[in-house]
């Protein structure tokens, strides 16, 4: 007898994982050794439909984030996926995240356009929110988003950024210069003013969910990409 039986629904999605991620450990040690994104395992996630998980149900996701119909379905996810390749599931579970806060606190239209290049092409949605200065010290972030016309000028350095290679948008939180509360904005990884150093992530067993440091200095933003209110 089963204490804690799961729904049809979510042992499928446990099939499913498991048979989405049957490849991934023999490619695990590569992307290891290269320190290199897993991209045929994220590619794999993609075609199986798994990158929208945590995006409502209402906007064309599996709705397994925690607002949401079935948050135990992500959880699942991750864990079964950490079982194959733990670098593969981190980089799954901070994209789902992300995915997670747009689906939460963005427009109907800002949602759309925000998980496009998910949808279409399988990228995955970096999250630049951790910073070298600790938080309790600073009480928030100590990146700024200095308001501008249109818009937000950021200068920030943000680490452990997980999944910035081959991405096309990024979440990042700063400090609104003019309310000095935290807010979250939508950034085009291609932006001028970017930077990256991906030396900065190297921990045996888990190089392949990189995470490099990123600074960002003076880069434009405009207000159609702010994420809901602060």
């Amino acid at each position: 007898m089963k204490l804690f039986p799961f729904t049809d629904a979510q042992q499928a999605v446990i099939d499913k994982v498991e048979k989405v991620a049957a490849g991934f450990a023999s490619r695990a040690p590569e992307y290891d050794e290269k320190a290199c994104m897993p991209e045929q395992d994220i590619l794999d996630m993609h075609e199986a439909g798994m990158l929208l998980s945590s995006l409502d149900t209402k906007h064309g996701g599996l709705g397994y984030g925690v607002h949401q119909d079935d948050p135990l379905c992500m959880f699942l996810t991750i864990e079964h996926l950490a079982m194959v390749n733990p670098a593969t599931a981190h980089c799954f579970q901070v994209h789902s995240n992300c995915m997670q806060m747009v689906s939460k606190f963005c427009t109907d239209e800002q949602v759309m356009r925000f998980t496009e290049p998910t949808r279409a092409r399988g990228r995955l949605m970096p999250a630049a929110g951790s910073e070298p200065t600790s938080h309790i010290v600073t009480g928030g972030m100590s990146a700024m988003g200095q308001r501008v016309d249109g818009g937000f000028l950021v200068n920030a350095t943000k680490h452990y950024v997980t999944n910035a290679p081959g991405s096309e948008l990024m979440w990042v939180m700063v400090k609104d210069s003019e309310t000095e509360r935290d807010i979250m904005l939508i950034i085009p990884a291609d932006e001028p003013g970017i930077s990256t150093d991906e030396s900065f992530w190297d921990p045996i067993g888990m190089r392949a969910c990189v995470s490099p440091q990123m600074t960002f200095k003076d880069v434009f933003v405009p207000q159609e990409n702010l994420m809901g209110s602060p």
